[in-house]
């Protein structure tokens, strides 16, 4: 319940009396507000008047202030109050160890109810499991040795802490509105609770998934629609046998993730939801070759006609070229086509359009859907673009600190006009240009393309970052990746099993309500499908010229996403494009050797082509 009513965050700032947790840009916490502060203040106070500590509904005597310092229980009683997190885990709970020590000396157990003791009261305050993840008390107890931020350039913000919205409002941070000027740094959007007691709040239009009765074996949801009058247009979903897998020679519980040789996997519903990589080199899937053919098979344009076979296309799916999606769409008379791209994750999905026909009779009526023209132009809705007479740049208003020109390559392997349109679409620059090479699969951070003269990596933004190079991608980046398994059962389940469209779920809606959980402004979150048919999210820095903090900010909201996902937390679960996310890796590490030089050793690119030669 506490991830839901107040999810951790990173930073701390702003506090009076429990000062000691300011400053903390790269700490978690769950309730760093003036409430919290003021509230760990009362309970010390009360404390120093009556020698009466009150902890979870216990009233706890303590010792005089020379046997139990007061700045101890001042300690206490602002992480139970401001709550700091662990990375892994997102647990407030304290350290047995240290509660037990602290008990022990300061409780004056000869006063103490004859029920209670040091154990009973240290089993509220500390995880059930000795392995689990726990506070160290002792690093909040003085000021943070963190660096301080020296001026506005280091800022990390975080314009969505405190809950400035009302509810039934959730906020969603203005990242267009990064470079300064009047724009508002957050939006407060109409939502809806998910359930009556619950305080998540969902933006309007988004689809949830609500548990049901359920038994230990078996698992019952409903599916809704958020709507202006609350959660709308439910269906129930059958209900998922939570059964163990079967391996050939032993039994994976429901829930565990596990390897297969190289390849991660992980147990949901006894489905076996596993990575598909060719163990033992960097090879593409199915040793296909490292050129760039585009070819679009049903919904998905992939580098290659071998990578889409790989997939699993048949020939007959096969579309040679990047042709515009529009050629055959035969849309009415007074209407226009307009691209729209959208990646279903499920082969299964046979509806799945990649355009949208434009009616452009009274543009005025017609619902809001900007659209940014390649001026740099935005219109509150395509038909208002296409009665300009303007050219169509990508969906979404115009944005902000990116390039508009092109063409460049994006990390996904589809070229774009500009920097602009790949953001708009959640995607990554490779590098400028058309797309030209595909880069081979490996969790090195390094550059895979170099040797092909037109392929020119723009720098890291900062040298020997931590960061990594996208499967099929050419070029290292900075910042945070996750390599993430997801169950397309469980979403054939949500879309066979209802009469929803085929098109809720998407990679688009997805990488949104991911986005959603970075709280750190100046991180981005972006994301595509591999080649190897997984989903490759990473949160970059928007930054031109980040400092250390900035980056490493951004890194830890990748691996905060990376923990939810693998402990299946209710902020999670509760999407349901989200629910089908089975396994989380992070996948980000430092330059390899040779990696901030220009260029791959030519002796290893006549080798690998080799390969591909003889394969």
């Amino acid at each position: 319940m506490d991830d839901v009513d107040a999810p951790c965050s990173l930073g701390c700032g702003g506090l009076t009396y429990c000062s000691q947790l300011n400053s903390r840009p790269t700490t978690l916490f769950r309730s760093c507000t003036a409430q919290a502060d003021l509230e760990a203040h009362l309970a010390v106070a009360e404390q120093k008047g009556s020698g009466v500590l009150i902890i979870s509904g216990m009233e706890l005597p303590l010792k005089n202030s020379s046997q139990c310092p007061i700045d101890i229980w001042k300690s206490v009683a602002c992480a139970l109050h401001v709550k700091p997190c662990t990375a892994k885990g997102h647990s407030s709970l304290l350290c047995a160890e240290e509660c037990a020590r602290l008990v022990s000396s300061c409780v004056e157990w000869s006063r103490a109810p004859a029920s209670l003791n040091a154990r009973a009261l240290c089993a509220r305050l500390t995880p059930p499991d000795a392995n689990a993840p726990c506070v160290p008390l002792h690093q909040f107890m003085s000021p943070s040795t963190e660096a301080p931020l020296l001026s506005a350039k280091e800022v990390v913000t975080s314009p969505c802490s405190g809950s400035p919205c009302t509810p039934p409002q959730t906020c969603v941070i203005n990242r267009n509105c990064l470079h300064g000027g009047s724009c508002p740094r957050y939006y407060c959007v109409d939502g809806c609770p998910l359930g009556d007691s619950s305080s998540q709040i969902v933006p309007v239009g988004s689809w949830v998934r609500v548990p049901m009765q359920s038994s230990i074996r078996k698992a019952c949801f409903k599916i809704c629609r958020c709507g202006l009058k609350g959660l709308m247009d439910c269906q129930p979903l059958p209900c998922v046998e939570l059964e163990n897998c079967q391996l050939h020679d032993r039994e994976v519980k429901q829930g565990e993730k596990y390897y297969m040789e190289c390849n991660a996997c992980a147990c949901r519903g006894g489905e076996r939801v596993c990575a598909r990589r060719a163990c033992g080199r960097a090879a593409l899937p199915c040793y296909c070759p490292p050129h760039h053919l585009p070819v679009r098979a049903k919904h998905t344009m992939y580098p290659n006609a071998c990578l889409a076979k790989c997939a699993g296309a048949s020939d007959g799916e096969l579309e040679f070229g990047a042709s515009s999606v529009c050629a055959g769409a035969g849309c009415g008379r007074r209407h226009v086509c307009m691209p729209k791209p959208n990646v279903c994750l499920s082969r299964l999905q046979t509806a799945c359009p990649q355009y949208h026909c434009v009616s452009t009779v009274n543009c005025n009526a017609q619902s809001g859907q900007p659209v940014c023209d390649t001026d740099g132009h935005s219109h509150t809705t395509p038909c208002h673009l296409v009665m300009s007479g303007r050219k169509f740049a990508y969906w979404g208003n115009c944005l902000h600190g990116c390039s508009a020109a092109g063409p460049v390559c994006g990390v996904n392997g589809v070229s774009y006009i500009s920097e602009c349109a790949a953001w708009a679409e959640y995607v990554s620059v490779d590098y400028a240009g058309p797309c030209l090479a595909v880069g081979p699969i490996s969790d090195l951070m390094e550059p895979k393309c170099a040797l092909i003269d037109r392929i020119n990596c723009p720098p890291l933004k900062k040298p020997n970052c931590l960061g990594f190079t996208a499967p099929g991608a050419c070029c290292p980046k900075c910042g945070g990746a996750l390599r993430i398994l997801y169950s397309k059962k469980q979403i054939d389940r949500a879309l066979y099993g209802t009469n929803i469209s085929a098109s809720v779920i998407n990679l688009n809606n997805i990488l949104r309500a991911l986005e959603r959980h970075v709280k750190i402004a100046e991180c981005a979150l972006r994301g595509y499908l591999t080649i190897e048919m997984e989903i490759f999210v990473t949160v970059e820095t928007m930054l031109e010229n980040p400092t250390d903090l900035q980056l490493n900010v951004c890194i830890l909201e990748a691996e905060k996403i990376a923990d939810m996902i693998n402990r299946e937390s209710v902020l999670i679960t509760s999407d349901l494009g989200l629910s089908s996310l089975a396994y989380a890796l992070t996948v980000h590490t430092y330059p390899t050797q040779g990696a901030s030089t220009v260029s791959l050793s030519i002796a290893a690119f006549i080798a690998s082509l080799s390969i591909y030669v003889l394969r």
